[in-house]
C-alpha cells in the first residue's frame, strides 16, 4: 500500500510545483485573487501530503507558505515585492527537497542547504508573528495513526455547527492521502462531532477502497462561506455544508402554537375549494360573481396569516398567498376565454403554492404521512396511528409505492382502520404509482363497493385531494379547463 500511496504522491507533487511556479510567474506581472488562493490551496495540499508521507520538512516549510498566503489573501498584509520573493524561494527550497527525496540523494538535506531553510523560515516566521492572528490559530500537524480519534476527542469548539458532506471524482488514485488532508484541515477550523470515516479507513484502506462519500458534523466559529476553502483540494468534486445549529434550525422550524395551526387548517381547508373554481365554473360566471368567488377564501386566509408569529411561517409563503390572489383576479378579470399561457400559470402557480405551505406542516400537523417499507405493515400502521395527535389532524396519507402486494387479512384491516379515522375526521387518501403498480390499482378498484379509497399517484395530490400535479406535468391543464 505504502509504495501505491508514495508513487501517487510523488505524481501530484510534482504536478502542483508546476502550478505554483506558474501562478508566481502570473502574480510577478499582475496580482490576482485567484493566483492567490490557488497558490494558497497548492501549499496546503502538499502541507498535508508531505505530512502524511512522513516528509516533514517539506510539510514545514509549505506550512509557513501556506500561513503567509493566508494572510495575503485576506488583506492583512499586501502581495508586494518581499513576500513574492520569499515564494519564489520557499518553491524552489521546496522542489529541491522534493527532488532529493524522489532521487534519494543528499542534495536537500546537507548542512548549508538545511541552514538556508533555517534562514528562509525565520523570515517568514517574522511576518507571521508581526501578524500573529493566522499564526496563533493554527495548530500543530496531528502525528501518529489516529487523526480521527483524535479529533473527536479534542474540546469541542464553535458557536455553529455544520453538517458537511464531500464526494470524490471517479479518476482519484488512492483515496486515504486525501481523507488525511481533509480531517488535517479540520483543526484549523474547528472540532470534529461526527464523521463516517474511521481512522482504520485512512490508515489501513487499499487503493480500491470506495467511500461513497464523506460525511462530517464540525463546529466552528466559521461562516459557511469561510469553509469552503478548506475542503477545495484534489480530487474533490462536490462538497455540500448545511448550517445545523440550534439557532439556524430554530429560525427554519414550523411554530405549532394555536395561531400557526389555525392558519394551516384554514388554509387547507380554503385552498382546496379553489380549484374547481379557477378551473372548472368559470365560463357560467359573471365578473363579478367569479371575483366574489376567489375573493371570500383568500381573505380568510390573509386574515389568519397576520396572526402569526414572524418566526412561525416563512414570510415567503404570505407573499406568494397575495401574489398568487392578485393573479387570480388578473387572469378572470373578463369573461373572454383565458390565454393558454395563462391558464398553464395558473396550474404551475396553484400547485407550487400548495407544496410550499405542505412542506410547512407535513408530518407536524394536520397531514400525517405513512410510508410502507414493505410486507407485514398492518401491526407498524396501527402503532403510528395510535401515536397520531387526533385532534390536530385531518389527512393521514398512506404511501403504498413500495408495496408489491397486499393480502386479504391486511386489506380487511386497512378498511377498519380506515373507518375509524373517519369516525374521528380524519380522511384517509392512499398514494400509488399507477404506472407502475397496476394490481395494487386492479385490487382497490375491486372493492371500491365495499369501501371506497382515493388513490393518488403523487403525495401532493393525496394532500390537495386533486390530480393537478399530473396535469402540470403533463401540460394537460388546459385541456382540463377547455372541457
Amino acid at each position: 500500500m505504502m509504495d501505491q500511496l508514495y508513487v501517487t504522491y510523488l505524481e501530484e507533487t510534482e504536478e502542483l510545483l508546476q502550478k505554483a511556479e506558474e501562478c508566481l510567474i502570473r502574480l510577478e506581472t499582475d496580482y490576482s485573487s485567484d493566483d492567490i488562493n490557488a497558490l494558497f490551496r497548492i501549499f496546503h495540499s502538499i502541507k498535508g501530503s508531505s505530512q502524511m508521507i512522513g516528509h516533514d520538512d517539506i510539510g514545514n516549510l509549505t506550512h509557513k507558505l501556506e500561513d503567509m498566503l493566508d494572510i495575503v489573501r485576506k488583506g492583512r498584509i499586501d502581495l508586494d515585492g518581499q513576500i513574492l520573493q520569499l515564494c519564489f524561494s520557499g518553491l524552489d527550497h521546496v522542489k529541491l527537497m522534493f527532488e532529493s527525496k524522489k532521487n534519494q540523494n543528499d542534495d536537500g538535506n546537507n548542512e548549508v542547504f538545511t541552514h538556508a531553510v533555517e534562514i528562509l523560515e525565520g523570515k517568514i516566521v517574522k511576518i507571521l508573528k508581526a501578524n500573529s492572528e493566522t499564526e496563533n490559530h493554527r495548530k500543530a500537524a496531528f502525528q501518529g495513526d489516529s487523526i480521527v480519534s483524535t479529533l473527536k476527542g479534542m474540546e469541542r469548539t464553535g458557536t455553529n455547527r455544520y453538517c458537511i458532506c464531500i464526494s470524490f471524482s471517479d479518476d482519484i488514485p488512492m483515496l486515504s492521502p486525501i481523507l488525511f488532508m481533509i480531517f488535517n484541515n479540520i483543526k484549523d477550523i474547528g472540532s470534529l462531532v461526527y464523521t463516517n470515516v474511521s481512522d482504520e479507513d485512512i490508515y489501513e484502506a487499499s487503493a480500491n477502497t470506495q467511500i461513497p462519500s464523506l460525511v462530517m458534523i464540525v463546529e466552528s466559529d466559521w461562516e459557511e462561506a469561510e469553509l469552503y476553502t478548506y475542503f477545495d483540494v484534489l480530487y474533490v468534486e462536490k462538497v455540500a455544508i448545511a448550517d445545523i445549529s440550534e439557532h439556524q434550525m430554530l429560525k427554519q422550524a414550523t411554530s405549532l402554537d394555536q395561531d400557526s395551526r389555525r392558519f394551516f387548517e384554514n388554509f387547507f381547508l380554503a385552498f382546496p375549494k379553489l380549484y374547481p373554481v379557477l378551473f372548472q365554473n368559470r365560463k357560467d360566471l359573471s365578473k363579478a360573481e367569479y371575483t366574489e368567488l376567489i375573493h371570500e377564501p383568500f381573505q380568510k386566509i390573509l386574515e389568519k396569516v397576520d396572526k402569526i408569529p414572524v418566526s412561525a411561517v416563512e414570510k415567503k409563503l404570505k407573499q406568494e398567498i397575495e401574489t398568487f390572489y392578485d393573479l387570480c383576479l388578473h387572469a378572470t378579470s373578463g369573461k373572454s376565454a383565458l390565454q393558454v399561457e395563462t391558464i398553464e400559470l395558473l396550474c404551475q402557480k396553484y400547485l407550487e403554492l400548495f407544496e410550499m405551505a405542505y412542506a410547512d406542516v407535513k408530518g407536524k400537523f394536520f397531514y400525517k404521512i405513512f410510508k410502507v417499507k414493505g410486507s407485514h405493515f398492518i401491526d407498524h400502521l396501527k402503532g403510528f396511528i395510535e401515536r397520531m395527535n387526533k385532534s390536530c389532524t385531518r389527512k393521514l396519507l398512506l404511501d403504498l409505492s413500495r408495496l408489491e402486494m397486499i393480502h386479504e387479512h391486511e386489506l380487511k384491516s386497512l378498511i377498519e382502520l380506515k373507518r375509524r379515522l373517519h369516525d374521528m375526521g380524519i380522511v384517509m387518501s392512499v398514494v400509488i404509482d399507477s404506472r407502475l403498480r397496476k394490481r395494487l390499482i386492479n385490487i382497490f378498484d375491486s372493492i371500491q363497493t365495499i369501501e371506497h379509497f382515493a388513490l393518488f399517484d403523487t403525495e401532493v395530490d393525496a394532500a390537495l385531494g386533486d390530480h393537478i400535479s399530473v396535469l402540470v406535468n403533463e401540460k394537460r391543464c388546459m385541456e382540463d379547463f377547455m372541457k
